[in-house]
This record gives structure tokens, sequence and C-alpha cells, in this order.
């Protein structure tokens, strides 16, 4: 069982569907990411016209992204395609990350693998290169040490 220690106020005078989103709206932008990997679906859902704040937590598509840059939500600014306005919010297991694989689902910026006994973090999205092949750079795969 794992908690999550927030201090939320909610207005109870709200009928119950709009007090649940206002609750995961705050529980969205306060969630650390440990938090927010272990209770996703307390996580808003991400929607166009949706009012982001940088920092804030969302959903899509049973991933978590954290807003790197404050907007509202358009068709075409998706969190997993538009990485200058969300970075996916990944799992930290220490130095070990699973291995990479060239089959899908491809990678996004901000993601981390292992390969050859390195550790690997994309620097785009869709990225289905391998890490450390001939020709493939900084640009695409950044080594961690």
């Amino acid at each position: 069982m794992s908690t999550l220690n927030l201090r939320i106020e909610v207005d109870t005078s709200l009928p119950f569907g709009d007090a649940m989103r206002s609750l995961r709206q705050e529980i969205s932008c306060k969630a650390s990411d440990a938090a927010a990997l272990k209770n996703p679906l307390l996580i808003a859902p991400w929607h166009v016209g949706m009012v982001l704040e940088r920092g804030q937590l969302v959903r899509f598509r049973d991933l978590l992204f954290r807003v790197t840059q404050a907007h509202t939500a358009r068709p075409d600014w998706i969190p997993n395609h538009t990485h200058t306005h969300f970075q996916r919010v990944i799992e930290d297991s220490g130095d070990k990350y699973p291995e990479w694989t060239p089959a899908p689902p491809w990678y996004f910026a901000g993601d981390r693998v292992s390969h050859v006994g390195r550790s690997w973090e994309s620097v785009v999205n869709n990225n289905h290169w391998e890490p450390g092949a001939p020709g493939i750079d900084d640009r695409i795969w950044q080594e961690l040490t």
C-alpha cells in the first residue's frame, strides 16, 4: 500500500463530479513523480481545452507527463508528441533502467534505457534508433554517467 500525503481543500458545496475534478486538479499540481506513478488514476486526464500550469502532472494514454510550459491544451499539442510542453514521468530505478528494445513502443524524450552495459536518455520523441550505434549522437541519445 502506498500513501499520498497532501493537504488539499475541496469545496463540499460542489456537485460530486465537479468536486472530484477539482480534487484531481489539486493532486495533479502537488503530487511528486513517485507518488503519481503509484497512484496514476488520481492524476487528471489530459483533454483539449485544459488549462495547464508549469509543473502540473497529466495522464495521457496510461502514461504520466509533467507540464514544462504553462499553456492551454490544444489538439495538436498532445503530451506524447510535444516535448517542448511535456516531459514523460518515468520510474526512477537508480542506475538500472529497462533494457533498450527496437520493437515498439518507441521512446519519448526523457525515457531512459540500458544498452550494452551503459545508460541512456532519449532526447527526441518517437526514438527507435539504437543507443551508441554508429551515426547516433547526443542529439538522439545522451549517455548518462
